[in-house]
């Protein structure tokens, strides 16, 4: 499918099912020897984003990018995830070496890389509704969330700090894989740059 970490897919549907991009399909049988595609797979991260945000008349993210500079693939307001594999650790198209990057609809460009993630599922505190908070979420992005690419404080303070990012397994089938996650919020308000919001962009 010359697409990173897809070979060696299972008829078992915890590992046959899955969202990649591609050129094509080769099939094989009896291993990976000689394929153009090497890689093995591995499991995926799911990014979730907040489509749209009150702020301006209604902010919507309009494009996004997987492992690539600048954005460019549409969003729909009724699908508003994609996935990367995480890859192998060290090798240039692991997860932790993929930047994401997005730009609404006021031409403000988002972008952030993984540093890691956490080796469990937070553990709640007992008794707090709402958990995590803005401060708790802060705190986990701290370790794991990279946004130093970013110029516009709003998109640096309002949402890259609240960018969240975990792991989650299916305590009840331990032959499922790990799940990993990573929560976006909607775009940025204006409120310390307004400047940047004053150009008309797609509503």
């Amino acid at each position: 499918m010359n697409a990173p970490y897809t070979y060696a897919y299972s008829v078992d549907d915890a590992v046959g099912n899955m969202q990649t991009d591609g050129t094509g399909l080769i099939i094989a049988v009896g291993g990976p020897q000689n394929l153009p595609n090497p890689n093995h797979v591995t499991p995926e991260v799911l990014f979730t984003f907040g489509y749209k945000s009150p702020y301006h008349g209604g902010i919507t993210f309009d494009q996004y990018g997987r492992c690539i500079v600048s954005p460019n693939a549409p969003t729909v307001s009724y699908f508003t995830t994609f996935v990367v594999p995480v890859g192998i650790d060290g090798e240039p198209n692991s997860v932790e070496n993929c930047q994401i990057t997005l730009a609404d609809s006021q031409n403000r460009a988002y972008k952030f890389k993984l540093k890691g993630f956490p080796t469990d599922f937070p553990t709640p505190v007992e008794g707090q509704k709402n958990w995590p908070d803005g401060p708790q979420i802060s705190a986990i992005n701290k370790q794991f969330i990279d946004c130093s690419g970013n110029s516009n404080p709003d998109v640096l303070m309002s949402w890259c700090q609240l960018i969240f990012a975990y792991q989650q397994k299916d305590l009840t089938n331990p032959h499922l894989p790990t799940k990993y996650y990573v929560i976006m919020g909607a775009p940025a308000p204006c409120d310390r740059e307004p400047d940047a919001c004053k150009e008309s962009g797609k509503k």
